[in-house]
């Protein structure tokens, strides 16, 4: 288990709904892009959205459900995997919580 310093355990709790937000915000941009291909037709449209949401719905909860300040590091991977943060979110954290995130993506 990492060591997590309070100022990082702190910016995390606070930019939580941020990035959250900010990533389901291009999800929805996505649904609106399917609903308006005029190449599928509805029934396509509604399985292509249904599918997407499922994939979706688990990476919110494997990144957002339960976290902890022991659980911090691993969810904080988990969002730069799939998007949900940047290189930029990073750069008010610590200069030891950059380093040790930046091998992951």
């Amino acid at each position: 288990m990492r060591s997590v310093k309070e100022s990082d355990w702190k910016k995390f709790k606070n930019s939580l709904v941020k990035w959250r937000d900010r990533y389901v915000s291009k999800k929805n941009n996505k649904i609106r892009s399917i609903l308006d291909n005029e190449g599928l037709e509805e029934i396509d449209k509604f399985w292509d959205i249904a599918d997407f949401q499922k994939k979706e719905a688990k990476i919110l909860q494997n990144c957002l459900d339960g976290y902890s300040r022991s659980k911090m590091f691993l969810q904080m991977v988990q969002m730069k995997n799939c998007g949900m943060i940047t290189r930029d979110d990073l750069k008010e954290f610590s200069d030891d919580l950059q380093k040790s995130l930046k091998p992951f993506g």
